[in-house]
C-alpha cells in the first residue's frame, strides 16, 4: 500500500496542482483529526514539527535536510 506522499506524488504527476497535493498531506489531515489549532499549517502558537528538503517534495530523488520535533532539530547524523 502507497503512503500518503506517494499518493500525493502520483497526483501531482498526473496534474493536481502542488498546493493542493501538498494541503492534502498536511492542512486536511489535521482538519480531519481536530487537530487544525495545533497542527497542519506554520504559524505562531502551533506545534514546531517541520521537515526542510533539498528539493521538489514529490520528487523521488529529494532527500530531507533536517527535522524539526517540538522545536529540537535533527539533522543527518545526529
Amino acid at each position: 500500500m502507497a503512503t500518503c506522499s506517494e499518493q500525493a506524488r502520483f497526483a501531482v504527476r498526473y496534474g493536481l496542482p502542488t498546493e493542493s497535493a501538498l494541503a492534502a498531506i498536511t492542512r486536511t489531515p489535521a482538519r480531519l483529526l481536530g487537530l487544525e489549532h495545533r497542527l497542519g499549517t506554520i504559524e505562531a502558537g502551533r506545534d514546531a514539527d517541520l521537515l526542510a528538503l533539498d528539493g521538489d517534495p514529490f520528487e523521488l530523488t529529494t532527500a530531507v535536510r533536517w527535522v524539526l520535533v517540538d522545536g529540537i532539530m535533527y539533522a543527518k547524523g545526529n
